[in-house]
């Protein structure tokens, strides 16, 4: 406001934005400085871009970004911690467009953690730490740093904006020397030489006075078109060049062929309160990958596949090797009475460099403000590194609502979401206890009604309760979530669960693409989908949705497994069975890996294979239903009839106390050559329905689709009466490019 003052006093000149683009020699890119015009003259050189006024172009993000980590890392300042946070703090804030936010309070702050009742008249802490660095930054260049030709990284007294000199235009300040006779200096030129000088004012205390003068001069650099239009090809072609150069390395490989452009991996965040909770980090990590999954155009790495990576020393460059990304989001979170703190670094994985980096300080209440900050501020950076090679991608955000939340409810919620990742019967009940507790403290979070659902749906997999006894539960919960907040990608297809529990086909396609859409990143959800399609039949839809989640967790057996099933169903058992086997190469006790590569090994009629993968999976799955209807398969395929008989009759008896997917036992009387019990037990299945029957694709039933009661069973449980294709059991392999290693 000042400077403004002093301006108007000089000339009585107003400010306003210059729309015409001249643009002066001597490449220097200030940030925050005023872009002032004389009245007298609407041609003057300058151009406003927003916070940033740039002489003669920009310099590239990526080379200041370089240099920041080249200064941090330096012996000079190493030890010292609270100058490296100012100088990372003062430049990343510059570079996302915050410099007018770069103000004593808000560096005490932000920088210092002196809170909030922080005043700068009474605690100097800001101007001596500036004195400091400016010390420790003319050290650093007259030592480590003094053979930098690219870039240097200032702070001119008189202000907290950080000053970036081109180094490598010096040379283009002198371009008529190069011509071909002697001549006088002309006014051009020296204009220019003065203009060099002046630079070291802009930024300052004295950057108003010196930026008018520095206008005045733009009349008569005009004057010589011919020399700034070379100047400008020049540096533009050099720009370019260092663009093109450093955003090919983030968005292409190295040699040139293209990847899956912008993507992300957020590793889990550390707990440094003192509580640790991981708890709370966790849930938070959960939400950010949430959050930036809502991101059209970027795709993130699932949960699963990135805590992985907790607690590990790997490289930035191994880790997005493994997860096939170009960056990596980490940090940490402190919790100190009700206050919250993130720090959050973005990282390059081609080069290790850091890309953005910020500390986000807030009431406990605003946790759901920060998430969103901190997504927001993510894609902005990553928009802009498209940009600089004009990729055709285009990152939208759709932000989830931002309302203040109850303290309390949120920690339950976040403890809900921690106990239901942990997958066993007892956790299952636990975060179910949770989410409960969380709805009860605040009912209008919509997320806490889409956690309880979450627990719902696990149910028939941890006890003996049948799906449709969940259905009507699942969907209660999920239609209160989408009323609350209809943007919940989670809402949307647990409703498309339901429908697809009800046999609802159409219903439940339509809330799996809005799901879908909603959260294009959810390996979940692409997972949940692929499964409804298999079911419907459509195999090749199930395949490529299949292939995108475990490309979404590349490192998830999981999602491996996913691959295998629909394979499976399409009877293209050795290819199953290679993608199961690298699902083990991830986790050799994985035991849907080994039931499936059982199953695979029945069809192919390598039944003491199939049995050997079969007891290996029942080290973990122990007496499971369906488990041992496979057992009662291989012996009744293999000629072992009385083992067979034997856990049938186990089976019949556990079926008479409690509930048991019927199509379990409709399979082994199948294998029996007992038709008619088989189709009896089916339809009890489809009456019951169960989940995952596979009635149009399961290679169990593949002797019973001929006859016309299986048609009839089609009919009731609303699909086609299409028996599998030639095309579906079609033996061309897939592409081993299309599933992610």
């Amino acid at each position: 406001m000042r400077e403004q003052e002093e301006c108007l006093a000089l000339g009585r000149r107003r400010e306003r934005p210059v729309l015409k683009r001249h643009f002066l020699p001597g490449s220097v890119l200030y940030y925050g400085a005023v872009a002032m015009e004389a009245p007298t003259n609407e041609a003057d050189t300058v151009v406003r871009l927003g916070d940033r006024v740039a002489l003669n172009g920009a310099l590239p993000d990526a080379l200041i970004r370089a240099e920041l980590e080249r200064i941090v890392t330096s012996q000079i300042f190493r030890t010292s911690d609270a100058q490296r946070r100012f100088l990372q703090y003062i430049v990343e804030q510059s570079l996302i467009g915050n410099s007018n936010e770069l103000k004593e309070y808000t560096l005490g702050v932000h920088v210092f953690n002196r809170g909030t009742t922080f005043d700068p008249r009474l605690d100097p802490i800001v101007r001596v730490e500036a004195r400091k660095l400016r010390a420790r930054l003319a050290k650093y260049y007259d030592t480590e740093g003094c053979d930098q030709r690219q870039v240097k990284i200032e702070l001119p007294s008189g202000g907290y904006i950080p000053r970036f000199r081109d180094l490598t235009a010096s040379s283009h300040a002198t371009v008529p020397a190069i011509e071909k006779a002697p001549r006088k200096s002309k006014p051009a030129d020296r204009d220019t030489e003065k203009l060099s000088r002046r630079n070291e004012g802009v930024g300052s205390g004295r950057s108003s006075l010196d930026f008018l003068e520095l206008i005045r001069s733009g009349k008569s650099l005009i004057k010589n078109a011919v020399v700034l239009r070379r100047i400008g090809a020049i540096v533009a072609l050099l720009v370019v060049a260092c663009l093109a150069t450093y955003a090919g390395r983030l968005f292409f490989g190295k040699d040139g062929t293209p990847n899956s452009g912008a993507s992300i991996a957020v590793l889990p965040l550390q707990d440094l309160g003192d509580n640790k909770d991981e708890s709370f980090s966790d849930g938070l990590t959960d939400e950010l990958i949430d959050s930036l999954g809502r991101v059209q155009g970027l795709q993130v790495v699932a949960r699963s596949s990135a805590f992985q990576f907790r607690g590990k020393t790997a490289d930035v460059r191994e880790i997005g090797k493994k997860l096939n990304v170009r960056t990596l989001l980490e940090g940490s979170v402190r919790i100190y009475g009700n206050r919250l703190r993130v720090t959050v670094v973005l990282e390059d994985t081609t080069n290790g460099f850091r890309i953005w980096s910020n500390s986000y300080e807030r009431n406990f209440e605003d946790v759901l403000l920060v998430q969103r900050n901190i997504s927001e501020a993510v894609v902005t950076a990553l928009r802009g590194q498209l940009a600089m090679v004009a990729a055709p991608q285009e990152l939208k955000f759709s932000p989830a609502k931002t309302n203040p939340v109850n303290v309390e409810a949120y920690q339950d919620y976040l403890k809900g979401l921690y106990f239901w990742n942990k997958q066993t019967k007892e956790s299952i009940e636990t975060a179910k206890n949770y989410f409960e507790r969380s709805i009860e403290l605040a009912p209008a979070y919509a997320p806490s009604y889409t956690g309880l659902a979450r627990c719902y749906v696990n149910l028939p997999g941890f006890s003996r309760i049948a799906a449709r006894e969940v259905t009507s539960k699942i969907r209660e919960l999920a239609e209160k979530a989408v009323q609350l907040d209809s943007s919940l990608s989670e809402a949307h297809i647990q409703l498309a669960y339901a429908s697809f529990l009800e046999y609802k086909w159409a219903q439940a396609d339509t809330e799996f693409k809005r799901g879908v859409e909603l959260a294009p990143s959810d390996a979940v959800a692409h997972r949940l989908y692929s499964t409804y399609l298999s079911e419907a039949g459509r195999l090749h839809e199930a395949l490529a949705e299949s292939q995108t989640a475990q490309q979404l967790d590349p490192v998830s057996p999981y999602m491996f497994c996913g691959i295998g099933v629909v394979l499976h169903q399409m009877h293209r058992y050795d290819e199953s069975i290679d993608v199961l086997k690298r699902a083990l190469e991830l986790d050799p006790k994985n035991s849907h890996a080994h039931l499936w590569l059982g199953r695979a090994y029945i069809e192919k009629r390598e039944y003491p294979q199939a049995i050997a993968e079969l007891k290996l999976a029942q080290q973990s799955m122990g007496d499971y239903p369906p488990l041992s209807g496979d057992f009662a398969r291989a012996y009744a395929l293999s000629g072992k009839r009385s083992e067979a008989l034997q856990i049938l009759n186990d089976l019949l008896k556990q079926a008479a106390k409690s509930a048991l997917p019927a199509n379990s036992i409709a399979a082994v009387y199948a294998a029996l050559g007992d038709k008619d019990k088989a189709m009896a037990w089916l339809a009890m299945s489809v009456r019951a329905r169960d989940i995952r029957i596979h009635l149009i694709s399961a290679p169990a039933y593949d002797g019973l689709r001929s006859d016309t009661r299986f048609g009839e069973l089609l009919a009731k449980a609303h699909l086609p009466p299409q028996p599998l294709t030639d095309d579906a059991k079609s033996p061309n392999a897939v592409s081993r490019n299309s599933v992610q290693r």
